[in-house]
């Protein structure tokens, strides 16, 4: 079932990287073996509960709830696109147990802000570094454009200079990260005034 989704989807659209890393372990797993018609919440529960233990890695209710969330989107059209004997409840009883247990969540979110003492010690390396070796990736222009624009490091390092809306003063951040798609998520977003003016002046090549 989940060789499959992959297969489809990879004929839409390219699989991230995160889709394809997620699924195929589940595929391999205990999981992979159990029939459609046999996937009912306990199962899925159950998989959840070996995933927190030593024997499925151990990792953390945001991993599980990762999981769920890819797993979820292969379920949800599993029966009505290929025929698959999957109850359509199974998914969301089995986060509802999973939820009322505490074994999925949601990634913690940043709160947290770099202190200005950890910014200063950060441009001053890049600063040092910008003079020791000049051929070097400008990096004080790149965490000042990260700083004013909230935008991640994939996000920054894809931009280019035909995704410019000098108008609008916007730049299209392309595969704009999403639970539900990344791949093709291309949205237009304004750039504060400062992360504007580091963006213009960076070198263009011809």
């Amino acid at each position: 079932m989940i060789d499959r989704y992959l297969d489809e989807y990879e004929k839409v659209r390219p699989l991230g990287k995160t889709k394809r890393a997620t699924l195929t372990p589940i595929s391999e797993s205990w999981l992979g073996e159990v029939a459609d018609s046999a996937l009912t919440s306990q199962k899925l529960v159950e998989y959840a509960q070996w995933r927190m233990g030593k024997e499925g890695g151990g990792v953390q209710a945001q991993t599980v709830g990762n999981d769920l969330s890819h797993l979820g989107a292969v379920l949800s059209v599993a029966k009505p696109a290929w025929g698959y004997d999957v109850a359509s409840h199974a998914m969301s009883d089995a986060r509802i147990v999973l939820r009322k247990l505490g074994m999925v969540s949601k990634s913690n979110e940043r709160t947290r802000r770099p202190t200005k003492d950890e910014l200063d010690t950060l441009f001053t390396y890049f600063f040092e570094m910008q003079i020791r070796k000049p051929s070097s990736i400008n990096m004080p222009k790149v965490l000042g454009f990260a700083i004013f624009s909230t935008r991640r490091q994939e996000e920054i390092t894809r931009i280019r200079w035909d995704d410019l809306d000098e108008k609008r003063q916007a730049v299209m951040v392309r595969d704009m990260k999403n639970p539900g798609q990344k791949i093709g998520n291309n949205v237009w977003c304004h750039l504060p005034d400062e992360a504007w003016a580091i963006l213009q002046s960076m070198p263009k090549r011809v």
